[in-house]
């Protein structure tokens, strides 16, 4: 666990984080783990200001990718479920968020072919920046 805490975020975080922040759109961390844990090594990667909040599954009593996470996450942050995205490079996790009704943002850092078995994600793109420019974009096409 102490060497998870020395991995580097890639460089692509901070500035997706940025651009939300500059959108005056909330950023969430929902993990499986420990929100405590999640805390640190985003803290540990400098970003965890930039967070309204670190969430675990464990305040639900389900892990991802069951809908129930998702829901709760939505809640906490007081929006809708189809009006909040999950941004992830697990395509099960986005599977998971999509059920349960959220917009989904696929990170595909390897280029590699989305599982067909998984409900396709809203978008994608190579790095963080590119998912959320995209998401950013589908929110101002709801707005005309």
């Amino acid at each position: 666990m102490d060497a998870m805490g020395r991995v580097p975020l890639h460089p692509d975080v901070a500035p997706a984080l940025d651009l939300l922040s500059n959108a005056r759109v909330p950023a969430y961390a929902l993990t499986n783990g420990s929100a405590a844990f999640a805390g640190r090594l985003l803290e540990a990667g400098g970003v965890r200001d930039r967070l309204a909040d670190v969430l675990s599954v464990d305040a639900v009593g389900h892990w991802k990718p069951r809908p129930e996470p998702y829901r709760w996450a939505a809640g906490v942050a007081g929006t809708p479920a189809d009006r909040m995205a999950l941004v992830a490079v697990h395509p099960w996790d986005l599977h998971g968020a999509a059920a349960a009704g959220l917009v989904t943002g696929w990170v595909d850092r390897t280029g590699t072919r989305y599982p067909i078995v998984f409900t396709a994600p809203t978008v994608r793109d190579r790095d963080l920046v590119g998912v959320v420019t995209r998401l950013l974009a589908l929110g101002r096409e709801g707005e005309s």
